[in-house]
């Protein structure tokens, strides 16, 4: 007993499944399919006119499941009337008629309808008319024009994610920025956000800025002067609709310059000196972070001083010194040391 139990159960459930998973468009005329409503009436089977399923003159009709209504709001329109009742009608895409019979499809799908002299595989026939407009209407098959639609699924929602450029180069402390573009594959648009992972130690990005595709955001990577030097491979991410799609960006970092200072010289006490000649002393005390600096004296009878030495390059610091002859005796003389390198010309 209690294994046909289980079996009846089995069954049931699988029909169950198989009439929820029905959302086919099926159309009939004058009889309704399951869970079918009245979409057009016509004042007889064919030579006809028709009226909207509003109205309740005719007693001919035609009926459809598969859809969710028919309201024109959302839904598609399949022919025009020129009036609610006792009508001509056209196709849908003239512009004669302001009435429109339209098919509202079921969530996550869209109907689209033509006219043929039969319908396509998987369209549904609704009716056949006698012209594309000022037209009068049928049953299926009579007039060699067929109203054919058909339900299909939405577009389920998909995007691409790119950066341009996709690779830079930033030296220790500075910045690099690219273009995040996230590109519409299918479906509605939808917000989609970023999200950035495999930064380099000391480097951060601000926020992103979301976008719906097909768009585009900035973003900027800051470094420190702490990043450690290399090529990082960077993922850039879009996630939205339950989707997230990625892309790698290649940032490089270099090493910094050092920044060349002011270098530090003093002028110390003249040494060797005669009734004409003497030798200048200084002491360079800080080259400023360059390769090599130049020192040199300036030295005159007053504080303008006015006369130059010749310049010496130094590569490190430590002690300099220059002689100047032809002096005058028993005269003052001024003069002062001084250094340069690549930061202070």
């Amino acid at each position: 007993m209690k294994k046909i139990v289980i079996t009846l159960l089995s069954l049931f459930l699988f029909f169950a499944l198989v009439n929820t998973a029905e959302a086919a468009l099926s159309c009939s005329f004058n009889s309704c399919p399951s869970g079918g409503m009245y979409v057009l009436k016509m004042s007889a089977s064919y030579n006809a006119h028709a009226e909207l399923p509003s109205q309740s003159n005719y007693s001919n009709y035609v009926c459809c499941s598969g859809i969710s209504g028919t309201s024109c709001s959302g839904g598609t329109a399949f022919l025009k009337l020129s009036a609610l009742t006792n009508a001509q009608v056209e196709q849908a895409n003239y512009f004669n008629y302001s009435n429109s019979a339209c098919l509202t499809p079921l969530a996550s799908e869209t109907i689209s309808c033509t006219y043929s002299t039969s319908c396509s595989s998987g369209y549904v026939c609704l009716a056949s008319i006698s012209n594309v407009y000022n037209a009068h209407i049928a049953q299926c098959g009579v007039y060699s024009t067929q109203v054919c639609c058909i339900a299909t699924g939405a577009p389920t929602f998909d995007f691409l994610v790119a950066v341009n450029p996709t690779s830079d180069s930033a030296t220790q402390g500075s910045s690099v920025s690219t273009n995040i573009i996230a590109t519409l594959l299918s479906g509605t648009t939808q917000p989609v956000y970023f999200s950035v992972s495999g930064l380099p130690s000391g480097a951060s990005i601000p926020p992103i800025s979301s976008c719906n595709p097909t768009c585009s955001s900035s973003m900027t990577i800051n470094t420190a002067g702490s990043t450690p030097t290399g090529t990082y491979s960077i993922n850039v991410c879009g996630t939205g609709g339950g989707l997230t799609r990625c892309v790698t960006y290649q940032l490089t970092v270099t090493a910094a310059s050092a920044q060349i200072t002011t270098p530090g010289v003093t002028t110390n006490t003249a040494t060797s000196i005669t009734t004409s000649s003497a030798t200048l002393n200084g002491t360079l005390n800080d080259i400023g972070r360059a390769a090599n600096c130049l020192v040199w004296f300036e030295w005159g009878p007053t504080t303008s001083l006015g006369n130059s030495t010749a310049v010496q390059t130094r590569t490190s610091t430590g002690n300099f010194s220059a002689n100047i002859s032809s002096l005058n005796s028993n005269t003052t003389y001024y003069f002062k040391a001084f250094a340069k390198n690549g930061g202070s010309w």
